[in-house]
């Protein structure tokens, strides 16, 4: 990462309201635009400061960049933005006509935020998109004569947790032309129930991919792995065995993967097609990819076992591998064996 995500400042702010497009008479609806910025305070300065910085430098943030392939206004507008072309409130506007215009009632509604700022001397535009509660009525106010959300509107909003950040792309402007992305999807930005919901954000609205580096592919790859083999196995034994696969195979001495072969090992066969389909709905294909564990090199190392009452087992992976037994029982509980030495308690 080139910017320093902790000399972030920010300049201005605008929102735009996004509704959700009815599946009865789609088109009927339109975005609540505002005409001019928000005002900002230090408050609201140091929440959207702590929402960028830890969504960026989290596990569900990925490099990314333009995908010209894609029909998406977006990379050119924000090219022309950070080069001091078109002004803050046209592009915010056009960007979010463009989201409504390719949302389906199946993408959530919302707020769209952008953020103009920056890293020491590095130009930035972060957009946010924010889901807020059903029923929260959106409170306009007007500064010279133009509409726009009130600072104490905003506030109501964020600060009293009426909504949720989910999606948020961070785009900074480098020297010869080239741009540092970055996209955080709370929801993930591939999904094993549907990758098309999924890349939607990523791919038809901001009209970006994922960066080919081995260590965002690497990267990729095991949390896909992760979450089709918790949303495809039902008996926990066999999550774990197909789980410690994954990680022999990223901790293992080969410098490459193949997803072709790690599925044609590991896998039952009725699952691997799904797999691979999957895989290559995000862009990762069957074919071997270069290894590198640098993005997830801590999470490798330890494992956490979860169960619906919120007890959760957390350790090394070869301990907890030798440590713990399950098994599922007939009526769908698992039955989980644990033989360790005791050292004490504490509340938590």
């Amino acid at each position: 990462m080139i910017i320093d995500l902790r000399a972030l400042k920010m300049k201005k702010l605008i929102i735009h309201e996004v509704p959700r497009q009815l599946r009865v008479s789609p088109g009927t609806l339109a975005p609540v635009f505002s005409d001019v910025e928000s005002l900002l305070d230090l408050e609201l300065k140091e929440f959207f400061a702590t929402k960028i910085m830890s969504s960026i430098s989290s596990s569900s943030a990925f490099a990314v960049e333009f995908n010209s392939t894609i029909a998406s206004p977006v990379p050119g507008l924000i090219k022309g933005y950070l080069t001091g072309r078109p002004d803050f409130v046209f592009t915010s506007k056009t960007i979010t006509q463009h989201l409504f215009s390719c949302q389906t009632a199946v993408n959530s509604g919302g707020l769209l935020t952008f953020i103009d700022c920056s890293f020491n001397s590095v130009r930035s535009l972060a957009i946010l998109k924010v889901e807020k509660e059903d029923g929260v009525k959106a409170e306009r106010s007007k500064v010279k004569g133009k509409s726009t959300f009130s600072m104490e509107y905003i506030k109501d909003l964020l600060l009293t947790q009426k909504t949720k950040l989910y999606k948020i792309g961070l785009f900074s402007s480098l020297p010869k032309n080239k741009y540092e992305i970055y996209v955080c999807d709370n929801q993930r930005l591939f999904s094993s129930s549907s990758g098309e919901i999924a890349n939607f954000f990523l791919q038809k609205f901001l009209g970006c991919k994922l960066k080919d580096e081995p260590e965002v592919i690497t990267k990729h790859f095991f949390l896909l792995t992760e979450e089709f083999i918790n949303n495809n196995f039902i008996k926990a034994e066999e999550r774990a065995e197909i789980h410690t696969h994954l990680i022999s195979e990223l901790l293992n001495n080969n410098n490459s993967i193949n997803p072709h072969l790690f599925a044609q090992s590991y896998l039952p066969t009725p699952l691997r097609n799904p797999y691979i389909e999957e895989l290559t709905v995000a862009n990762i294909g069957r074919n071997a990819f270069s290894k590198d564990i640098r993005l997830i090199a801590k999470r490798v190392k330890s494992i956490s076992l979860a169960f619906k009452s919120g007890i959760a087992i957390t350790g090394k992976q070869d301990i907890v591998q030798d440590k713990v037994k399950m098994t599922t029982e007939n009526n769908g509980e698992t039955l989980v064996e644990f033989r360790d030495e005791f050292e004490g308690i504490q509340g938590k």
